[in-house]
């Protein structure tokens, strides 16, 4: 039997794919120029903001934070958050349910944690050709159970086949993504704003044609704090 790839592209705001990964909500949104939005705070979260284009501010508490283009925001522990756009902002917001335990804890004094994109610090892994930029947005001691970072590269390449029990994942396609993703026997088109799912334990891979960009985020959600150390082992910094 082919295993199934749950894959949504977004077009309209709100939730996006749902009950797809248990303690999982992911939310698209866009945020017209001048508009402010004020967005509650589920306890015992951690909400990841992925700011994709725009410019605009952010505010947890007494912290203001300026946003410029593509990055990564991460809120204090607050009730709420503003969101003040100076041009047309695009986020999609990942909220991850955590235990009691773990919310108490997060170093509070690590946030909020803002993050250009092109700032990123960089890795490399076995898996992937020496041309690949990979990318490490959230690294996996800020948050319980949660890491994040991006993929690029141009065709002919890929990303080889492998599989990971030990946590769930979501693909995020960036800009000019346009790539293909097999998981088990089913392969399908990846194309930019598609938000994916790769089925846990999965054997999976992703190849992009000559001429093609591969360029797309992922985002993992461990089962337990061991297996965090699996990743810590894959990727080896640059610096």
């Amino acid at each position: 039997m082919k295993q199934k790839i749950p894959l949504e592209i977004l077009k309209k705001q709100g939730l996006v794919l749902p009950q797809e990964i248990e303690g999982v909500k992911t939310f698209y949104q866009e945020i017209k120029a001048k508009e402010v939005v004020e967005v509650s705070l589920a306890q015992d979260t951690a909400n990841i903001y992925i700011v994709l284009s725009g410019n605009g501010r952010i505010s947890a508490g007494d912290k203001d934070t300026e946003i410029n283009g593509m990055a990564i925001y991460i809120p204090k522990k607050a009730d709420k958050i503003s969101i003040s756009a100076a041009s047309d902002l695009e986020v999609l917001q990942i909220v991850w349910q955590l235990t009691k335990e773990e919310s108490a804890s997060i170093n509070q004094e690590s946030f909020p944690y803002y993050l250009r994109y092109n700032d990123a610090k960089t890795y490399k892994e076995a898996i992937k050709s020496p041309k690949t930029i990979n990318r490490t947005l959230v690294h996996e001691d800020l948050i319980p159970r949660f890491c994040m970072g991006s993929v690029e590269t141009e065709g002919p390449d890929a990303v080889g086949a492998h599989s990971h029990p030990m946590l769930e994942q979501h693909f995020f396609g960036l800009n000019n993504n346009y790539c293909y993703v097999k998981a088990d026997e089913a392969e399908i088109l990846f194309p930019e704003r598609a938000l994916l799912h790769i089925p846990l334990g999965s054997e999976h891979s992703v190849r992009v044609e000559d001429g093609k960009k591969l360029h797309y985020i992922w985002i993992d959600y461990f089962r337990d704090a061991a297996g965090v150390e699996w990743i810590k082992k894959m990727h080896k910094s640059d610096e």
